[in-house]
């Protein structure tokens, strides 16, 4: 009788042992679980800054190219800009000899 009652004990600490192990291995995996779900989220995170990344580096090319660009035709306009004042004081120039001989034979 006293073996049978130090067997139940023993049985009793075992089954309580038993839940407790059940309860860690639970508790374990729900952390589990909650770190997967993390790393999902943080994979997707991830996932997208890298796309955002890749598009700002994208417009920053875009800029750059329109930069660029806009450098080419700034300098394009100045030549025509320089080209038109010279042509404009050739025929100023042209113009006013034009007069000068013109008072010349008026006053001749």
């Amino acid at each position: 009788e006293a073996r049978a009652a130090a067997l139940g004990a023993e049985l009793r600490e075992a089954t309580e042992a038993r839940a407790a192990s059940d309860a860690r291995v639970s508790e374990t995996e729900a952390r589990l679980e909650e770190s997967e779900a993390e790393l999902g989220r943080a994979r997707e995170f991830r996932a997208k800054a890298k796309a955002k990344l890749a598009d700002l580096e994208k417009r920053a090319a875009e800029a750059e190219t329109a930069a660029r660009d806009a450098e080419v035709a700034a300098a394009e306009a100045a030549a025509t800009r320089r080209a038109d004042e010279s042509a404009f004081e050739a025929k100023l120039v042209g113009v006013e000899a034009r007069a000068s001989e013109a008072e010349t034979r008026v006053a001749e």
